[in-house]
């Protein structure tokens, strides 16, 4: 079923976000537990990753309009049309 093919994809892009998201996150843990060691810092906590709401609030959007857009393209190309009439 072509929705299925666009559900797939959006599980796969979400778990490989979810790994790169949990490297860098890793990443400046280990860097910022160097920083403190080397400047005999107290045990402060640093954030390890800086966002803001707007951001995430235009990130959950796009992300609903890239899915609902490759869902459609799936759906309109498993109906028979070319891709190269589907996909603009």
């Amino acid at each position: 079923h072509p929705v299925l093919g666009g559900v797939i994809l959006q599980f796969v892009a979400a778990f490989l976000g979810i790994g790169l998201l949990t490297f860098i996150t890793l990443r400046n843990m280990e860097e910022t537990k160097m920083i403190m060691a080397n400047d005999d810092m107290d045990d402060e906590t640093v954030p390890s990753l800086f966002y803001d709401n707007a951001g995430i609030f235009w990130s959950v959007w796009a992300g609903i309009a890239v899915g609902l857009a490759e869902m459609i393209s799936f759906f309109v190309s498993g109906m028979g049309v070319q891709a190269m009439q589907s996909i603009p």
